[in-house]
Formats: structure tokens, C-alpha cells, sequence
């Protein structure tokens, strides 16, 4: 960007309507306000993919239009965040449905890797990783929503600053169609002092979790069956290296 953006919002504002974004890398946004994003959305209905979002203060940054769908596909989100708690990596609206797929969120500084007020949350074959130590949640979603976290790597490192990994309806969730899927996922918690895998606000949410592997110390809701449906003994060798196709349906 050099310092330069377009309204003191993004390198990119967006207000057409239906918009591809693809093969851009978008660094170093940064205005007065400490919410530059490389792309603001204004608009309805964006696609991105194969881009690249780097040291930004918001990587991607979208209002609320429940009429609108994005979709984020094999990009990368590394380090950004203006370091106030209240910019991240990708921050969402309240969109009628997000899907994020094949990418990589990381490294983001302070605020969450991921953060979805989306009214329905799809989130599949990523891999989602505090790897320097300054993230906060690896994935949020304050206002609960319909969500599946399905296939995905998911990682707190030893020092992240909050303990939680994922988290659901913390700022108070909708009235109704709440749910939450957490399937096939790699949780792996390095943090010194444990910590919370998957944390659920209280309330009428339909959970179901099935088929993950969750490696380290950590907390759970208390769901039947999860004990029995999940695997929590599994040792992982290695760096815990991430294939986007290396998933089994």
C-alpha cells in the first residue's frame, strides 16, 4: 500500500456488486483510524482466491448485509491486525454465509485468525495457526450462527495470548438456527498452560462432534458421546504438516 488507500478504509473498497477477486497480494494497509484492510466490502456477493493478505490491519473487512455471501478460497492471511484486540486476520459482517476453504490464517497480531458474524459459517480444509505467539482465538464466531468447522488444522501456540482456540456466541447469539459442527479436525494445543479447545456459549445450540483428533491439554463442552466420538490420545509426530487435499471423505 505506501502508506497510501483508497476513502482512508483499504487498499481496495468494494461497493459493486457480484465481485472476483483473484491471483492480488495485498500488503501493508494501514490509516488513522487503525482499521485499513486490503479489501473493505461494501458491496454484496464476493469471491476471493489465490490471494495473498499480508501485514495488513484487517486483511479482509466486510459490514453487515444479510442479502450477501463470501466466498475466501486458497488464500493466505498472514499477520495482520493494527494490534488493538479489535482488528484480525479476516472479520467478517453479518453476512448471510461465509465459506472459507483451503486456505491459511496465521500469525495474526492480537486479534483472531478468523472471525465470523456470518449467519451461517463454512469453514473447511484450512489450516488456522498462531505460530508467532500473538494471536488471540484461532477462530471466532461472537453472534453463534449456523456453523461447520469441518477437515481443518487448528493450532495455539505455546505463548498465544488468550487460551481459547475456537469460540462460539461469546458476545450473544441470535434468536434461533444456531448450530455448531465441529468434524474431522486436527486441534493441537501447545499452549504452556493449556487451555480451551472449543468454547460454547450458554444456550439452545445444536452440537454435534465427531471425528476429530484433539492433541494437548484443553477443555471441552460437556456434549455425550464426545468422549466417544472424538479421539484425544492420538501423539503427532513431526510439525503437524498441512496438505490442502490430504483429507479423507
Amino acid at each position: 500500500a505506501d502508506g497510501k488507500s483508497a476513502e482512508g478504509k483499504a487498499i481496495w473498497v468494494i461497493k459493486g456488486n457480484f465481485t472476483t477477486v483473484e491471483n492480488i497480494a495485498f500488503e501493508n494497509a494501514a490509516v488513522r483510524d487503525r482499521n485499513g484492510a486490503g479489501i473493505r466490502l461494501e458491496g454484496r456477493d464476493l469471491m476471493v482466491s489465490r490471494c495473498l493478505f499480508r501485514k495488513n490491519q484487517n486483511g479482509i473487512l466486510t459490514g453487515e448485509n444479510p442479502e450477501s455471501s463470501v466466498y475466501i478460497l486458497d488464500s493466505e492471511f498472514d499477520h495482520n491486525g493494527a494490534g488493538d484486540g479489535f482488528s484480525h486476520n479476516l472479520y467478517v459482517g453479518g453476512v448471510k454465509k461465509l465459506v472459507v476453504r483451503r486456505c491459511y490464517l496465521h500469525g495474526a497480531v492480537v486479534g483472531h485468525d478468523l472471525k465470523s458474524r456470518a449467519y451461517e459459517s463454512v469453514v473447511t480444509d484450512n489450516r488456522i495457526a498462531d505460530d508467532g505467539g500473538e494471536s488471540s482465538y484461532e477462530a471466532d464466531f461472537p453472534n453463534g450462527g449456523k456453523v461447520l468447522l469441518a477437515f481443518n488444522v487448528i493450532q495455539q501456540g505455546e505463548r498465544a495470548q488468550n487460551y481459547t482456540m475456537v469460540a462460539y456466541g461469546e458476545e450473544g447469539m441470535r434468536p434461533s438456527g444456531n448450530s455448531f459442527v465441529a468434524k474431522g479436525n486436527t486441534f493441537l494445543n501447545q499452549h504452556e498452560l493449556g487451555g480451551v479447545f472449543i468454547r460454547l456459549a450458554k444456550g439452545n445450540i445444536d452440537t454435534n462432534l465427531i471425528g476429530n483428533v484433539f492433541y494437548g491439554n484443553g477443555l471441552l463442552p460437556d456434549i455425550p458421546g464426545i468422549r466417544e466420538h472424538n479421539d484425544f490420545t492420538m501423539n503427532l509426530p513431526g510439525n503437524a504438516n498441512w496438505r490442502p487435499n490430504s483429507r479423507q471423505n
